[in-house]
């Protein structure tokens, strides 16, 4: 829900990969309450092949989870050279390392100000690998 708070009131894009779990009802609420509807988009079922495509095509890949046993999406998106958002908590630094922005999950207005900021610079979205 962060992430949906965070973007509300700007025209940045936004697509959530994953099921729709009993939270999605929440998020549709607030998605609908804020006529927000054409700016986000869930997919389900998507095959690893079609997730590869999504890193590399991603401009920002935000990962702000509260709790990670490894953080594997993480990683798969630095290997696809797409910067990374995600929570400073848990394995997520360690799984991110120096080139990632990390955020703390629960607060909306830290995710959006990092989101703000790599979507207004490009250059500082470029990943020094």
């Amino acid at each position: 829900m962060n992430i949906v708070k965070a973007i509300k009131d700007t025209t940045i894009p936004l697509v959530v990969i994953g099921k729709k779990t009993k939270y999605f009802q929440k998020i549709k609420h607030f998605i609908e309450k804020n006529k927000m509807e054409k700016q986000i988009h869930f997919l389900e079922n998507v095959s690893m092949d079609e997730l590869a495509v999504i890193y590399k095509s991603a401009d920002i890949f935000i990962y702000p989870s509260f709790f990670e046993g490894f953080g594997i999406p993480v990683i798969e998106a630095l290997f696809s050279k797409t910067v990374v958002i995600t929570s400073n908590t848990s394995c997520l630094p360690e799984a991110g390392g120096p080139n990632s922005v990390y955020i703390d999950p629960e607060n909306y207005l830290d995710i959006q100000a990092k989101i703000k900021f790599l979507w207004d610079s490009k250059s500082e979205r470029k990943t020094p690998f």
